[in-house]
């Protein structure tokens, strides 16, 4: 492991292991200090805190076992006691999102606290979490991922030639989705006191999936093998669409319209551009019997866009949602929790 200092047993002390515990616990005192604005006790904010550290780290875990079990199972050659093991795998941040919003529906069951006020508790505290290890993975030397292992010595080099692809470009991924995040975390904190539809938990996990389906793209590993066709797909890339999708679904079933069956529309050419830009990679393009090649950077360029139209079409349809509902009159805590979950 890079930047390792100890180990003891089957576990390994490194800088990046360091570095997430330190972020983890930033992390939960920024939630408990959200919790106490958005007053709720702060014993039941402790309990928030504890329970989405267990889950999310349990979740987070599991998802990214399970997503080798079934989809890598081609390439993968151990055990499942080797992929549930704790110091054994990664983690995925979809499935740490899965064991969140479970967190977040106990501590409000148990506690009888609304979930409105324990979403936008949590909300700042994971934008921060993911600024702060997406940023240590480059900066640790984690995350490159084995096939570009021996072409990046600088995990922030934005272009490294390789001997079989010269002319092929490299981004730092992890670096992009941390400066993202920060973004996102700044944009919550200048509209936490702001009572508007836009202050919504789920409006932060739709802009967050769209950065994270682009961003997934620029990586150089986690690619799906399950068939051939399929190889070039990311895995986080894949949740992403789906998660976005059920968004999008449920939004456009609770208020039928015009522009949301549009949004529908853009949905599905963006999700049919985006797959189609990524078998451009390094490959013509047979049109009227005359090969054309394209450059990387410009495929790169139509998938940043096919990504901005998926979650611009999200995005608009529940705004659209949340907007009726908050112009109805009907501000009550339930009916923005149901939006939130």
């Amino acid at each position: 492991m890079p930047n390792a200092f100890f180990s003891f047993g089957p576990f390994t002390v490194s800088a990046f292991s360091i570095f997430v515990a330190f972020s983890i616990l930033v992390s939960a005192d920024v939630c408990i200090r959200s919790a106490l604005m958005h007053r709720i006790k702060a014993n039941h904010a402790l309990v928030l805190v504890d329970t989405a550290i267990v889950f999310g780290m349990l979740f987070g875990h599991l998802l990214y076992g399970l997503s080798v079990l079934c989809v890598e199972r081609t390439a993968y050659t151990g055990t499942i006691i080797d992929i549930i093991s704790p110091h054994k795998g990664g983690f995925m941040l979809i499935g740490v999102f899965a064991g969140i919003i479970l967190a977040v529906n106990l501590t409000s069951a148990f506690t009888k606290e609304g979930k409105t006020g324990l979403y936008k508790s949590i909300v700042p505290a994971m934008l921060l979490l993911i600024f702060m290890v997406r940023l240590a993975e480059p900066l640790c030397g984690q995350g490159k991922g084995p096939s570009v292992d021996a072409a990046i010595t600088n995990p922030f080099l934005g272009y490294a030639p390789e001997a079989d692809y010269p002319d092929d470009k490299y981004f730092p991924a992890y670096l992009y989705e941390a400066l993202y995040a920060l973004v996102l975390l700044i944009m919550n904190l200048r509209t936490t006191s702001i009572a508007k539809p836009h202050n919504n938990p789920v409006v932060y996990l739709i802009l967050y999936l769209t950065g994270q389906s682009f961003f997934e793209i620029l990586r150089q590993d986690a690619y799906i093998n399950y068939t051939s066709l399929a190889t070039f797909i990311r895995l986080n890339q894949l949740y992403a669409v789906i998660i976005l999708a059920g968004i999008l679904v449920v939004d456009t079933l609770r208020a039928r319209n015009k522009l949301n069956i549009r949004n529908l529309l853009i949905f599905c050419c963006a999700v049919l551009l985006n797959i189609g830009a990524q078998f451009l990679f390094d490959k013509p393009l047979n049109l009227f019997g005359r090969m054309i090649y394209f450059d990387n950077l410009l495929v790169y360029i139509i998938l940043a866009i096919s990504s901005a139209c998926i979650g611009y079409s999200v995005l608009s349809t529940h705004l659209t949602v949340l907007s009726h509902e908050y112009h109805g009159g009907d501000t009550h805590d339930s009916n923005l929790a149901k939006s939130s979950c």
